[in-house]
């Protein structure tokens, strides 16, 4: 671990807590060699300003998935973790895709 004073302990210690990174198998000693790369890869860089909001951040599932959202994760994830090529989509309609207006519903105003 980098040598750190007794209030940087604390803070790192209150965003290790709040993020709930001990859930994802990560170690205090661990998160603390490099606590901003850390949160960087799991996505969760925005956490101290939102526990400043007074709220918890995002878990770490919910942070996966902001970044695959976001275009910086992986697309497919099966459920072991395991990273999986998307499979191209195929529409089944003769018509391909169609928007909105097709069904009949009046368009709504923003």
């Amino acid at each position: 671990m980098r040598a750190c004073n007794d209030n940087e302990i604390k803070f790192w210690s209150e965003v290790f807590t709040a993020c709930r990174l001990a859930s994802e198998g990560l170690s205090f000693v661990d998160f603390m060699n490099a606590p901003w790369a850390t949160l960087n890869q799991l996505g969760m860089s925005d956490a101290m300003d939102v526990m400043a909001s007074g709220f918890l951040p995002l878990l770490p599932s919910q942070a996966r998935i902001r970044k695959t959202l976001d275009g910086e994760g992986p697309m497919c994830e099966s459920m072991n973790g395991q990273v999986a090529p998307p499979s191209p989509l195929r529409v089944r309609s003769a018509l391909g895709a169609q928007p909105l207006s097709h069904h009949g519903l009046p368009p709504v105003a923003v």
